[in-house]
C-alpha cells in the first residue's frame, strides 16, 4: 500500500494544486471515494424516476354568465413507474385567440399511483362570455412532483431538488353549458 501511495502522491505534485487529493492519505481517500459512491448511489435513484405523463382529458364549460365563463380541464396524469408520485403544484396559462386570458397556479392535492393514472381539474375564469363561436385556445402549464425516496422528498421540501413535466393543449371552446 505504501507504494501505491507514494506513486499517487508523485502524480498529484506533478499535478501541483490540481488535485484535492494531494496531501490527503490514502485511508481518508478510500473514505471519501466510498462515501461519494454511496451518495451517488443515493442520488441515483432520484436521477432515473420516471415523470408522470399529463394530457387533458375533457374541457368543459361549468359556469357563464354575460360577462364571464367558467371552464374547467379535467387533467390525466399516468405515472409509468414502480412508486407513487405525489403532484405538489400546478402553474398554468389559458391563452385564446392570441391573447392570454388566465394565469393560474394550484395545489392538484394527488397522488399519482404506481403504474396508474389519475384525473385532477384545473379550471379557468374567464373575463368574457363564450358564445357560439368557436374559441380557439392553448392550455399550457408545468407540474412538479416528488420523486420517490426520504431522501428526494427531504431536497424537495429544501428546494434542493424540485422535478417537473410540462404539459401543452390546444383545442376549441363553444358556449354552451355541459350539465
Amino acid at each position: 500500500m505504501i507504494g501505491i501511495a507514494r506513486k499517487f502522491s508523485a502524480i498529484s505534485k506533478t499535478w501541483g494544486q490540481m488535485t484535492i487529493w494531494s496531501g490527503i492519505s490514502l485511508r481518508r481517500q478510500a473514505c471519501l471515494g466510498g462515501a461519494i459512491l454511496a451518495l451517488g448511489g443515493l442520488m441515483g435513484g432520484c436521477a432515473f424516476t420516471a415523470s408522470p405523463v399529463l394530457r387533458v382529458a375533457d374541457a368543459r364549460i361549468v359556469e357563464q354568465s354575460e360577462t364571464s365563463s367558467m371552464v374547467e380541464f379535467d387533467m390525466e396524469a399516468t405515472n409509468d413507474g414502480a412508486d407513487p408520485l405525489p403532484l405538489r403544484e400546478v402553474v398554468y396559462t389559458l391563452d385564446a385567440g392570441g391573447e392570454r386570458m388566465f394565469k393560474g397556479a394550484r395545489s392538484p392535492e394527488v397522488t399519482v399511483p404506481a403504474n396508474g393514472q389519475i384525473r385532477f381539474v384545473l379550471p379557468v375564469s374567464l373575463p368574457f362570455a363564450l358564445d357560439a363561436q368557436p374559441l380557439p385556445y392553448v392550455l399550457r402549464g408545468s407540474v412538479t412532483f416528488v420523486a420517490p425516496g426520504p431522501l428526494a422528498d427531504a431536497m424537495f421540501d429544501n428546494g434542493v431538488r424540485r422535478p417537473s413535466v410540462t404539459f401543452t393543449d390546444t383545442g376549441t371552446l363553444v358556449g354552451i353549458i355541459d350539465n
